[in-house]
């Protein structure tokens, strides 16, 4: 992804903020976890439900690229994301999608 990481990271929050707005019972948290000793910062982004207390999806990246190392989400994903931008709007599509066919996600 060819982007600034304060670009990357300013996306995430927003995207991320928009979820909580749209859905109160949802919380995410952004965790510095280390620098990789070649220039990359790596990312913990943790998402849950339930007032916090279900951890429903999380990404570790690269700050400076957007490059996914892992993720994991409640659902199967049915393409693995590219970025981390885009992994955030899958997971907040998909909880979307969710919470319009179910009434308990």
């Amino acid at each position: 992804m060819d982007m600034e990481p304060t670009i990357i990271n300013k996306a995430v929050r927003e995207i991320l903020d928009q979820l909580v707005r749209d859905f109160p019972d949802y919380r995410w948290e952004s965790l510095c976890t280390e620098s990789d000793g070649r220039g990359q910062t790596i990312i913990e982004v943790n998402i849950y439900r339930g007032g916090g207390s279900r951890r429903i999806g999380q990404v570790t990246y690269h700050l400076e690229s957007g490059d996914i190392l892992n993720f994991r989400y409640r659902n199967q994903l049915t393409t693995e994301p590219t970025s981390v931008v885009d992994f955030v709007l899958d997971i907040v599509n998909m909880e979307k999608l969710q919470t319009e066919t179910s009434p308990n996600p």
